[in-house]
C-alpha cells in the first residue's frame, strides 16, 4: 500500500514529532498535568494536542477517566512504536550534534625547538588521546617559517 502526496500531506500537517512526544509522556506517566508540567505547558494544550492526534490517526489512543489515562489496545500498539521511532531520532540527533561539536582536521604546529620540547610535545600524547579524530604535525626548528611561502594553507 502507497501513500499519495495528498495523503502525506495530510498525514505531516496533522502529526508532529512534539504530540508524539506529548502522547508518549502521558502514556508513561498515566497523567496530563504530569506531560504538562514536563514539557512546561497548560494541561488543556497537552489534551488537545492528543485528540488532534486522535482525530488524525482516526482512533483513540487513550481512555481518559477522572483519576486515570489508561491507553486503549490501539494507543498500546501505537505508543511503543513511536516510543522506537523517537527513540531512533533522538539518536541520530545526538550523532549529528556530537560529530559537530566533535573536532577533526590537521592541526599544524610551528615552534622553537626548545619551547616545543619542554612545553608541546609533552602534552601530545594526551592531546591526541582526547581528539582522536586531530592528527598533529609538530614541526620543531629555530627557524623562522613563513606558512605562506611555504605554501601551507591555514
Amino acid at each position: 500500500m502507497g501513500f499519495s502526496t495528498n495523503d502525506y500531506c495530510f498525514m505531516s500537517n496533522s502529526i508532529d514529532l512534539v504530540s508524539m512526544r506529548l502522547f508518549t509522556r502521558v502514556a508513561r506517566r498515566g497523567s496530563f498535568a504530569e506531560a504538562a508540567r514536563h514539557f512546561n505547558l497548560p494541561a488543556s494544550s497537552v489534551s488537545r494536542r492528543i485528540a488532534r492526534l486522535e482525530k488524525a490517526l482516526g482512533h483513540r489512543l487513550l481512555y481518559r477517566h477522572t483519576r486515570v489515562v489508561r491507553l486503549t489496545e490501539i494507543g498500546e500498539r501505537y505508543f511503543h512504536q513511536v516510543r522506537e521511532a523517537l527513540e531512533i531520532i533522538d539518536d541520530a540527533s545526538e550523532q549529528v550534534a556530537g560529530a559537530a561539536h566533535h573536532p577533526r582536521g590537521l592541526l599544524r604546529v610551528n615552534t622553537p625547538v626548545a619551547f616545543g620540547r619542554i612545553h608541546v610535545a609533552p602534552h601530545l600524547a594526551r592531546f591526541q588521546k582526547a581528539y582522536p579524530d586531530i592528527e598533529v604535525e609538530l614541526t620543531l626548528t629555530d627557524t623562522i617559517i613563513d606558512p605562506v611561502q611555504e605554501g601551507r594553507t591555514w
